[in-house]
């Protein structure tokens, strides 16, 4: 509950904080390297060195005071390069006697170190400024003098609220399970298309600018909110509060100067002057920055030249920059020179000069400073990266840079999110069984027509038929075995059973509270008329098993068989030809190319190829991706079916005719002999000698093999995961030709089937149970309820070893993170001193489980027939009841996906 209640905040702030953040980010970017930028388009930087000796600081001032007579000079830059020109900080005043930044909008002019003459002011000074204002106000215009409290200020500092929440909260949702594995961080997995190439990026590259933006929110708040900046210089040792209770104590006033507001930021010379706090002169303490229009610098009386001179003998080491800052408000004349070898270029240390006189007040060097002070003092070095030097500033640029890219992808998840309920085909709710076709007629006996299906096929078949009967104006109605009682049959005339063997000889769980319940004694249904086409697989001995023990009930009861039991195994069209004969006298009408049968294969691409187990004790497990040769990809739901045509192996169908003694070119029916062969199960070999027309008309197809689908078609492919089977004579004819004899872009005959036994009970929370290849099913509900945002499942999954069997690993810590799943338990049942499967952990959450089912949880299992599912089956009897768990089937809250 907790996670979701983070994920639903972390989406609502994104959608309405999220433009502001990106606006932010690519301002600050900008921002980052203004300084390289503006020398690179300001070529007035560059001053000329024929002219010899430098002007003297005195010298300097009268030159521009010739040049500019109203101007106020606030500071000056001076640069040991000498090739760089000076840069002032001019004032103008204008008619009205209020005062104007001179130069650029960034209030900077450059002067030639010789000549004194103006150069002019650097490009781009009213982009950048207009960059700041965006960045810190939104632009949005403020009171004059009270930019501190404008509605941009309180919008910026929301969001960088905002993004430390992001920042937390995104690792929170996506904390993997093994926070070790620097690859559950950082890989960014670029084969996923779609919502989920979104969600990859929007996740994986958070991680990778996490800190970046929690570094550069706590620092940017100190500028937002004074109550945060004051808790910040109280927990460093700097509190303002004190600081003014000192300059009360000694009857002192704070006189600042504008020009020194980067002092906090550690940039105290740079013209842009974004910062909020200025400089105590008299106590060396960082105070809030006066309103605009307070004290305005004043020409000292002291020759700049003695000071200038007295600076160089007290600081003989050379400096790259030193800057000068006219007095104000009566305060001194301040020289600032960044420290030589700190850990950034904006560490000042400070020589304070009386005004009057000339004479060295004090200093206030780097050395001397507390900690905290220093941390202060560096605040914007933190914010912009230049802490770390150039290779900081360029991280923290990519990452602001890439603000916008959390903005687009969260957006495009918003909206997909918004629109999956439309997206979503007709066919998601399960069926419920009513008739195919139209409305029937009022005349005419109504055939009930029954079905019990474990895997969609029996159900297909049933809806088919009755749609048959509706073109023949006769009525129909199909219900389920399921939903049946001795009632429904008892007032029938005439009914059809098309009924499923699951594996050997068992009914289909939705059939099997019946078959206990109402097939344990003989019903009274003389009057009824009935046709039953059973389904089955003949690799199991008790074939067909469960639709002659329907036949035989339904005897015993005293129904009359209107024809024999029809068997169908796989796809065995003349038993479905059959079918539809028995039928036409019912009143059923098929077209002439109607085909009762599952509908024909369609070509597909094999496009990718997985291992997911390297190393492990069992077969190995891939992972495959499959999209249609032709036409769009349809849609279809989590528990549905791929039926797969196998084709056996080239090499081994080669070796055949060459025992054989045939050519594999011969063209027959249309295909060559190998082709023929290929889908084929191959006849004994005979020392008999054979034609090939003659061994054509001996050859059987393949059946088809079912797989579990193992993605949603929101995922923009389909997937299988399959496990390489190894016979004596080889690789199983489907997994072999999956996993290993078919190549990348080859083409795979595949379609897909219905299978609403295994579809999802409503929006019930699930409880997954699965072992091996069986994670298939189970994981495309779970990447369905990952589209759907929805959440609090749990999954138990069994395996072999957990370092070489841990499939989807990655993506189960990632549903672990957002909410989709609540719970992970694994079994393995290698590595250990215990073996340890799947139905032991349904065995020691007893109580969970049961407290799940309570609160209306329902149970998927998908997996293995042969010891998994029954061992979890009677595990689950044992902690529900035979009852409630036969409940639970006909409410569709327990089903199975297993062969």
């Amino acid at each position: 509950m907790f996670r979701r209640i983070v994920f639903q905040t972390h989406w609502l702030l994104g959608i309405t904080l999220g433009l502001v953040l990106a606006i932010m980010g690519v301002t600050g970017a900008l921002l980052s390297f203004e300084d390289e930028i503006v020398d690179a388009l300001s070529p007035s930087r560059v001053a000329r060195p024929e002219y010899g000796v430098a002007l003297s600081p005195d010298r300097l001032l009268q030159r521009i005071r010739e040049q500019k007579p109203s101007a106020v000079v606030g500071q000056l830059r001076l640069w040991s390069d000498p090739s760089h020109a000076v840069q002032v900080r001019l004032q103008e005043r204008r008619g009205d006697g209020s005062r104007q930044k001179a130069g650029n909008d960034r209030g900077v002019t450059y002067v030639n170190p010789y000549t004194g003459e103006i150069l002019g002011s650097s490009a781009g000074g009213a982009f950048f400024s207009f960059a700041e204002e965006l960045h810190r106000f939104l632009a949005i215009p403020a009171a004059a003098g009270h930019k501190d409290s404008s509605v941009g200020r309180q919008i910026t500092g929301c969001a960088a609220l905002a993004l430390v929440f992001f920042a937390v909260s995104g690792l929170y949702l996506r904390w993997p399970r093994n926070p070790l594995s620097w690859r559950s961080w950082f890989v960014l997995h670029m084969g996923r298309t779609g919502r989920n190439f979104f969600r990859e990026i929007h996740a994986v590259a958070g991680g990778w600018v996490a800190l970046f933006y929690l570094l550069t929110a706590l620092t940017g708040l100190t500028w937002s909110y004074d109550w945060y900046r004051d808790a910040a210089n109280t927990l460093l040792g700097e509190s303002r509060d004190i600081k003014r209770a000192l300059d009360d104590e000694k009857g002192v006033g704070s006189g600042t100067n504008e020009e020194a507001r980067g002092s906090s930021s550690g940039k105290p010379l740079d013209e842009k002057g974004r910062n909020d706090v200025d400089f105590d002169e008299r106590t060396g303490s960082m105070v809030p920055r006066r309103p605009e229009g307070g004290f305005e610098p004043t020409m000292p009386n002291a020759s700049l030249d003695a000071i200038w001179a007295d600076f160089h003998w007290v600081r003989p080491e050379a400096a790259d920059v030193v800057g000068l800052s006219m007095p104000r408000g009566g305060g001194p004349i301040r020289v600032e020179v960044p420290l030589l070898g700190g850990f950034h270029d904006g560490i000042m240390d400070r020589y304070f000069y009386d005004a009057s006189t000339g004479e060295l007040l004090r200093t206030d060097l780097t050395e001397d400073r507390p900690v905290g002070r220093t941390i202060t003092g560096a605040m914007l070095a933190f914010h912009s990266g230049a802490f770390l030097g150039t290779p900081g500033r360029a991280l923290v640029m990519l990452a602001s840079f890439a603000m916008p890219v959390f903005l687009v992808t969260g957006l495009l998840l918003y909206f997909s999110r918004r629109a999956k309920r439309s997206a979503l085909p007709s066919v998601v709710s399960v069926p419920s069984g009513p008739s195919l076709g139209g409305t029937p007629p009022v005349h005419g006996t109504e055939t009930l027509i029954i079905y019990a299906s474990q895997t969609g096929g029996a159900y297909a078949t049933a809806n088919l038929t009755a749609s048959a009967f509706n073109a023949g104006g006769m009525p129909a109605k199909v219900k389920s075995l399921a939903s049946l009682d001795s009632t429904d049959l008892k007032s029938a005339r005439q009914a059809l059973f098309v009924i499923s063997t699951y594996g050997d000889g068992e009914p289909p769980d939705t059939a099997r509270a019946f078959a206990r319940r109402v097939m344990r004694q003989p019903g009274a249904l003389s009057s009824l008329r009935y046709g039953i086409l059973a389904l089955g697989d003949r690799e199991y001995p008790r074939f067909c098993w469960f639709g002659h023990a329907v036949d035989r009930w339904l005897k015993v009861s005293g129904a009359t068989r209107a024809f024999d039991t029809i068997e169908v195994n796989a796809d065995d069209p003349a038993a479905h030809a059959t079918w539809q004969r028995r039928l036409v006298p019912w009143g059923a009408r098929f077209s002439l190319d109607a085909e009762l049968g599952p509908p024909p294969f369609e070509r597909w691409l094999l496009m990718d190829r997985q291992l997911l187990n390297p190393g492990s004790l069992g077969g190995p497990v891939f992972l495959l991706r499959l999209v249609p040769r032709h036409g769009p990809l349809p849609q279809w739901n989590a528990g549905d079916i791929a039926e797969v045509q196998p084709r056996n192996d080239p090499q081994k169908v080669a070796q055949y005719l060459t025992a054989r003694g045939l050519s594999a070119d011969q063209i027959i029916a249309g295909h060559t002999l190998h082709e023929h062969l290929s889908v084929s199960e191959l006849p004994a070999l005979t020392n008999l000698p054979i034609r090939a027309e003659q061994l054509f008309c001996e050859l059987r197809p393949l059946a088809p093999r079912e797989y579990s689908i193992a993605s949603v078609w929101r995922d923009g492919a389909l997937e299988l995961v399959v496990r390489q089977v190894s016979k004596a004579d080889g690789l199983g004819s489907a997994s072999g030709w999956l996993t290993a004899h078919a190549s990348l872009a080859d083409s795979i005959e595949l379609r897909i089937r219905a299978n609403p036994n295994f579809y999802r009970c409503g929006d019930r929370p699930m409880i997954l149970v699965g072992n091996g290849t069986g994670i298939a099913g189970l994981r495309a509900h779970l990447r369905n309820s990952q589209f759907d945002d929805d959440g609090d499942h749990w999954l138990l999954f069994g395996e072999r070893q957990s370092a070489r069997d841990a499939f989807f690993q990655e993506e189960i810590e990632y549903w672990l993170a957002c909410g989709t799943l609540a719970r992970f338990d694994a079994a393995w049942s290698r590595g250990g001193f215990h073996r340890r499967y799947v139905q032991h952990v349904v065995k020691e959450n007893a109580e969970l489980i049961r407290h799940r089912i309570d609160m209306g949880a329902s149970v998927m299992v998908c997996g293995s027939l042969q010891g998994m599912a029954p061992a979890v089956d009677r595990a689950l009897r044992a902690i529900l009841g035979n009852t409630l768990l036969e409940g639970l089937v006909t409410e569709g809250r327990y089903r199975r996906d297993v062969y």
